[in-house]
C-alpha cells in the first residue's frame, strides 16, 4: 500500500511482475494508485531465484483474485509455467534470463515509457548488475528491500551527458518509514 501510495505521482505506461503472490500483491497496489486502469503483465522471466521446481506457484485464476486486472504479458505462451524455475540455476543462466527479461522490456519500451517492474531482491540484484554491464558477481553486492524501489532511466545512445543509463536512485524506502 505505501508503495502504491509512493508512486502514484507516476503515470506508468506499462506494469510488469513476477507471478508470485507476494510481487502481484505488490503490483495490484501499485495499480490501485494508478490513474485509469491498467492491466497487470505477467511476465515469468521476472521469478525470484531459487524457486524450487515443485513450487506451482499460483495458477491465472488465483493471481486474477489477488489483481483482477493480470494477464500474460504479451508473448509469454499460456501452456508455460507461470514461474521460472530456478532452484539449480547457476550464476550464468540467471544473468541470461535477467538479459531475456531486460532485452523483452528494452524492445517494447524505448520512446521515453515509464515502466514498472514488479520482482524479487535476489533476481532484481542479477537484472540490476546486467544493466551496470557486470555478467559476473562483483566482489560487492545490494541489500534490496522489500518494496524498495529502483528509479533507473534509459537515454536514447549520446542523447545524455552523463550516459545511457542513469541510475536516478535505488532501493529507495522513504516511503516505508512512519510519519
Amino acid at each position: 500500500e505505501k508503495a502504491g501510495a509512493y508512486l502514484k505521482s507516476v503515470d506508468f505506461d506499462a506494469v510488469y511482475s513476477s507471478a508470485l503472490r507476494r510481487a502481484v500483491g505488490t503490483a495490484a497496489e501499485i495499480l490501485k494508485c494508478q490513474p485509469g486502469e491498467k492491466a497487470l503483465n505477467i511476465l515469468p522471466l521476472l521469478t525470484e531465484v531459487g524457486v524450487s521446481a515443485e513450487y506451482n506457484g499460483a495458477s491465472m485464476e488465483e493471481i486474477k483474485d489477488i489483481c483482477p486486472c493480470a494477464r500474460l504479458a504479451n508473448g509469454v505462451d499460456p501452456s508455460s509455467s507461470l514461474v521460472c524455475h530456478s532452484v539449480r540455476e547457476d550464476e550464468e543462466e540467471t544473468f541470461s534470463r535477467a538479459e531475456n527479461a531486460l532485452r523483452y522490456l528494452r524492445e517494447r519500451y524505448s520512446g521515453g515509457e515509464k515502466v514498472a517492474v514488479v520482482s524479487h531482491a535476489a533476481f532484481m540484484t542479477y537484472f540490476v548488475l546486467l544493466i551496470m554491464g557486470f555478467r559476473k558477481t562483483p566482489p560487492f553486492d545490494f541489500e534490496f528491500y522489500n518494496t524498495g524501489i529502483t528509479r533507473i532511466v534509459f537515454y536514447k545512445q549520446g542523447t545524455n551527458p552523463f550516459g545511457d543509463i542513469v541510475f536516478e536512485y535505488m532501493n529507495e524506502t522513504a516511503h516505508l518509514k512512519s510519519k
